[in-house]
């Protein structure tokens, strides 16, 4: 079952553990552009959460690579099981609305996609999601940490077709040319600032490598 409460002792502890994890996401950026133009993205960002964890003097439970639990990137003390995922913010500046659409699982030709959903939905604990969008010459990065049920839970959402009705700004589609791929749309992630660790900016680099 899938537990949603961070595992902190105090709110001096989560603090402090907050702290650390910002330190060293805002680190990993910075190094990261000192070789690359290209935004960090994709299975990049698995290793920088586990290289963050292993830092921060977290015990990997089940390194990257070797789960085998489904949807699952890594297992670590606190967090227990991590999904990772990447993805550009499209910022609208009128109306300063932070959206994105953040690829989930190919589902395939599922009879009933909510139950489909829901094995996926219950076999991690958290979403790491490292963001980003450009502004300015910058890249503007974001890291939240969200219970998986907060941002995906099945048994508020309801099918027609392919796409699902809005639950507090989030709903879900699925792309049968994409092999069924399910994809969630989050309308504004303000609405997620809760749960976001920290923001840091880094200059986008000139001359140096595309990838």
């Amino acid at each position: 079952m899938v537990n949603n409460k961070l595992r902190f002792n105090s709110l001096k502890d989560y603090i402090f553990w907050k702290e650390l994890l910002s330190k060293y996401y805002i680190s990993a950026i910075n190094n990261y552009h000192e070789n690359y133009r290209l935004p960090l993205t994709g299975t990049v960002w698995e290793q920088v959460v586990e290289n963050i964890l292993i830092k921060s003097n977290l015990i990997i439970l089940t390194p990257v690579d070797t789960s085998h639990r489904r949807g699952t990137d890594l297992t670590v003390e606190i967090f227990n099981s991590i999904s990772c995922k990447t993805n550009k913010i499209e910022y609208k500046v009128r109306k300063r609305v932070y959206g994105c659409k953040i690829s989930s699982y190919r589902l395939g030709s599922s009879l009933n996609y909510s139950e489909t959903i829901r094995l996926f939905e219950n076999a991690f604990d958290y979403y790491f999601i490292s963001m980003y969008y450009e502004q300015n010459g910058n890249y503007i990065y974001s890291w939240y940490i969200i219970p998986t049920k907060s941002l995906l839970n099945i048994d508020l959402f309801t099918f027609n077709n392919y796409k699902t009705n809005i639950v507090n700004g989030v709903f879900l589609a699925i792309f049968p040319s994409m092999a069924y791929q399910l994809w969630i749309t989050v309308e504004n992630m303000e609405n997620f600032k809760s749960y976001k660790v920290v923001s840091t900016s880094v200059k986008i680099p000139k001359n140096i490598n595309l990838i």
